[in-house]
């Protein structure tokens, strides 16, 4: 029976996808319980559970349950009422917020007392005391738990990103110490908490923060008087900011009674700038690979490939094993050769800041830009462009004809000769 038992869940793992089993856990039907209720407009909060992977929309004012999995969008922000304590997930875009940080994804988990469990997935958390009444908290994230104990009014933030390291190059087989550099930020906004890891407890004043990476640990007690955030002193007030704000909102809207991938397809195709990039970042928070794929090389929209490398590096570095799953996925869905598809992943990797200086980096990528594959010509420009000052004059794109390309590879030639480095860049 137990071997049985077993061979289930390792057919599920292979068709449901381990993803899903490691946001949620193994859990059933019978322990989902009502958590709390949203409080902020449908579409601005999604959820699964292990049992249905399609991603729904919680209602204005519905149930938030435990157990399933919950995500807050690129941009959006979800406000979650639960007994004495608001949680709030929180995506962000690059122009409300220049940090390597999009949607927020996170798990309530059921208590066996008056505490409240969160795994927070990643992303930004918000926990905001709403009475007099002593709250307990506790967070988990990366086999790491943090309590929190607090009081009405105090506002605590967390932020948990990941990224591969610059000169850590994409290997389709790996080390199991080999993965992404992963933080977490935790920062009391207003008021005072006090924060145990392990056997330590730590009293956090208003303006301190305390740290973890999978490289260092923690710190070893709360810096005071830091620095916050920018956007806790409020939102970005640029015109990019306000584009962006109308396009999450619209999002939202359009998702009442819609499925999320038909009103991304229409938000994709959309002549909005703004709207184009919420779906390209979109789709990496739902794991919408094929998608994300298709976006770096789509032919029609150049913003929308270069959107497509921002939210691929970002979803690569969100779990070990996601640039290998990209990889398998450009050879046996795209049709890309190995050789081609490890070119991708190369590229999407950070190079070392060594390789700026060396010619045969820009001999490589120069000569990328006359590749078969819009997708690696796409990652060349974009390197070449954002290194070389001078080379942004010489208009390329990617999805132009033979002959444009050709154009400016002869152009980039000239400003950069074989064996020679660009003239912003000093040996």
């Amino acid at each position: 029976m137990a071997w049985a038992v077993l061979m289930r869940v390792f057919v599920f793992v292979l068709l449901v996808g381990w993803p899903l089993v490691s946001f949620l856990g193994f859990v059933s039907a019978a322990e989902r319980k009502a958590a709390g209720e949203l409080q902020t407009p449908t579409g601005s909060l999604l959820h699964r559970t292990i049992e249905d992977p399609d991603w729904k929309a919680v209602p204005e004012g519905g149930k938030v349950y435990t157990s399933d999995l919950l995500l807050a969008l690129p941009g959006s922000r979800a406000d979650i009422r639960l007994s004495g304590v608001k949680l709030s997930l929180w995506g962000n875009m690059p122009e409300f917020y220049n940090y390597p940080m999009l949607e927020s994804a996170a798990v309530i988990e059921d208590s066996d007392d008056d505490g409240l469990d969160v795994r927070l997935r990643r992303g930004r958390l918000l926990l905001l005391g709403l009475d007099d009444k002593k709250q307990l908290v506790r967070v988990r994230f990366h086999g790491q738990l943090y309590e929190f104990t607090f009081k009405g009014g105090t506002e605590i933030g967390l932020e948990l990103i990941a990224r591969w390291p610059r000169g850590v190059p994409f290997k389709l087989k790996r080390k199991p110490e080999e993965v992404p550099t992963t933080l977490l930020t935790a920062f009391v906004i207003k008021g005072s908490a006090y924060l145990k890891v392990g056997n330590e407890q730590f009293r956090m004043p208003a303006h301190s923060t305390f740290s973890w990476d999978n490289i260092n640990g923690h710190d070893r007690r709360p810096n005071r008087d830091m620095q916050l955030p920018i956007w806790v002193g409020g939102e970005a007030k640029t015109p990019q900011a306000e584009a962006m704000r109308r396009a999450v909102r619209s999002l939202q809207k359009e998702l009442v009674g819609n499925s999320i991938d038909k009103v991304l397809a229409q938000f994709i195709a959309s002549a909005d700038p703004a709207r184009r990039k919420l779906a390209v970042s979109s789709y990496a928070a739902l794991d919408r690979l094929p998608a994300l794929v298709g976006a770096l090389e789509n032919s029609k929209y150049p913003d929308v490939r270069t959107e497509a490398i921002v939210a691929l590096r970002h979803w690569i570095s969100q779990a070990q094993d996601h640039d290998q799953l990209l990889y398998h996925h450009l050879v046996k869905e795209r049709q890309f050769s190995e050789a081609d598809a490890d070119s991708v992943l190369q590229l999407l990797h950070s190079f070392a800041d060594s390789a700026r200086e060396r010619p045969e980096t820009y001999e490589s990528l120069i000569e990328m830009l006359r590749h078969k594959h819009l997708a690696v010509r796409e990652l060349a420009r974009w390197h070449l462009y954002r290194w070389v000052i001078a080379g942004r004059k010489i208009q390329y794109d990617a999805a132009g004809s033979q002959e444009e390309r050709e154009r400016a590879y002869k152009a980039w030639k000239k400003l950069i000769p074989t064996g020679k480095l660009p003239p912003t860049v000093k040996k």
